[in-house]
């Protein structure tokens, strides 16, 4: 797609990949509702969704006594996926250390059980 004309990216973005996203909805009346425990996982240098706004909104949840908790493993990118700089960008190296381990620790627990990896973990308050 980037080998071709302008206007061919453009009308990809715009109309198929962007779609009818709404980027000025407010998810927190939607995570307010829900009842059940909820996990996220949260990758520190993500590019693609930038953490800082996630993990206010995660912050502020736990305080308010939510049943949420959250792991962040800082040096990866969207996905999970450690990565190294080179001249083209990126290069992912591999899935973060222990984060297969903890999600199937929590499906099954509903809580962390031990050390993920590098992953820095919030416990849900409850």
């Amino acid at each position: 797609m980037l080998d071709g004309p302008l206007w061919m990216f453009r009308f990809v973005y715009e109309y198929i990949l962007n779609g009818d996203t709404s980027w000025g909805h407010d998810p927190m009346p939607v995570i307010r509702n829900v009842s059940v425990p909820v996990l996220w996982v949260v990758a520190g240098k993500d590019l693609e969704a930038p953490p800082q706004g996630t993990l206010d909104a995660l912050k502020l949840l736990q305080a308010e006594g939510r049943d949420v908790a959250y792991a962040v493993f800082e040096d990866t990118d969207h996905g999970m996926v450690e990565f190294e700089e080179g001249p083209e960008g990126r290069e992912v190296t591999r899935y973060a250390e222990g984060y297969f381990a903890m999600v199937a620790d929590w499906i099954r627990d509903g809580s962390f059980q031990r050390a993920y990896g590098q992953a820095q973990l919030h416990p849900s308050p409850q």
